[in-house]
């Protein structure tokens, strides 16, 4: 099956080696298929919390990929995701949810796996500038990320672990290029966002400021 756009960006920024790959909040399975393919060498895991959702996607894994790939489905909360084999290195992509939402999990799934090697790939539906800020928080750093367009909505994919180099912005920093009309549309749509969020609370000014100051950068 083809990737939508957001899919298909999220498949081409894992680039690196990994012992298990797991695709949170998986709905119907796509991006772990594409995954799976890919990226041959790893054990990609299949995570919804949904119950007939995971069902539907290991009967089609079953009779897809019964001997050839790596591969399991688990029903779980993320919150409560322990991950296996401590000492191998783990990527976790987490889309398609709230930026509170994708807060609330990595905070947890940190907390409950200390010492393991993690990386996180994550795709907030919301609040990117809040999801940045609290990872920063976390200790995190960005490894990679873009600015996806997938028909008329846009996506910022964020690549980060505990031993990159570059500190995450909270507005974005290696996504942008201005002189790609999308990027200037979408830094339009924030800045007047946060115009609006800053008429009715305060606090948001600075969020308004940030923005702004992307355009004399």
């Amino acid at each position: 099956m083809k990737l939508n756009t957001r899919l298909s960006s999220l498949a081409s920024m894992v680039t690196q080696q990994y012992d298990h790959i797991w695709d949170c909040c998986c709905d119907h399975g796509h991006l772990g298929i594409e995954l799976l393919q890919s990226c041959p060498t790893a054990t990609v895991h299949f995570v919804d919390v949904v119950e007939p959702l995971i069902e539907a996607v290991r009967d089609k894994l079953q009779t897809e990929y019964p001997d050839t790939h790596h591969w399991t489905a688990h029903c779980t909360d993320l919150n409560q995701l322990i991950l296996p084999e401590t000492q191998s290195k783990h990527l976790l992509i987490i889309a398609g949810v709230g930026g509170d939402l994708i807060i609330q999990f990595v905070r947890n799934i940190l907390f409950n796996n200390p010492g393991t090697e993690i990386e996180l790939l994550l795709c907030p539906v919301r609040h990117d500038f809040k999801v940045r800020q609290v990872m920063k928080s976390l200790g995190l750093k960005l490894i990679n990320e873009s600015l996806v367009v997938d028909k008329g909505l846009f996506y910022e994919v964020i690549h980060i672990g505990p031993n990159a180099d570059a500190e995450i912005e909270a507005t974005g920093s290696l996504m942008w290029d201005f002189a790609d009309p999308d990027h200037q549309t979408y830094l339009e749509q924030k800045i007047n966002h946060y115009q609006r969020a800053a008429r009715s609370n305060p606090k948001f000014t600075d969020v308004l400021l940030a923005y702004k100051a992307l355009k004399t950068a």
